[in-house]
């Protein structure tokens, strides 16, 4: 699993880390197998295989995978962890939450997931979750974890 610090602070304002997966690096939520994941991935053993153990929010995580599956037009909530600076700056922008949610940003199905690296890296309140509503088709994954996914809108 990534770091706490390369999922929050990749190269956008925020610290260093590795890019997000996109269309071109990753595959699409809808439909991670096969491709990243093999075709088992959706089956009885997927979440065994191919998930996160350990949180509650580990089968969360997995369901909205699962849940989208072959269909692209699906909504998914994501979330992001930012530091209070940022969310203070963005919300003197006209799109706020495109200021705090950009592409190549990443970003994770679960809020608890965004909550625990938040207070990891930041501190208790010290950073805001942003949340939005995306399609299934605009989130992609190289395959690391369930948790952690590239916001790609292009």
């Amino acid at each position: 699993m990534l770091s706490f610090k390369k999922f929050i602070c990749e190269n956008r304002g925020y610290g260093e880390g590795h890019t997000a997966p996109t269309k071109k690096s990753g595959d699409p939520m809808h439909s991670v197998s096969p491709g990243t994941y093999p075709e088992d991935f959706h089956g009885p053993n997927g979440f065994r295989y191919y998930a996160d153990y350990g949180q509650p929010y580990d089968h969360y995580s997995y369901r909205q995978v699962t849940r989208v599956k072959n269909d692209p037009e699906a909504h998914v909530w994501v979330h992001r962890a930012i530091p209070m600076d940022i969310k203070k700056a963005a919300m003197k922008t006209e799109n706020p939450i495109g200021h705090m949610m950009r592409p190549g940003d990443w970003v994770t199905p679960s809020k608890d997931y965004a909550k625990d690296h938040g207070e990891t890296e930041f501190g208790k309140g010290k950073y805001h979750i942003a949340s939005r509503r995306v399609k299934a088709k605009h989130l992609y994954t190289d395959g690391n974890s369930v948790h952690e996914w590239g916001y790609d809108p292009t």
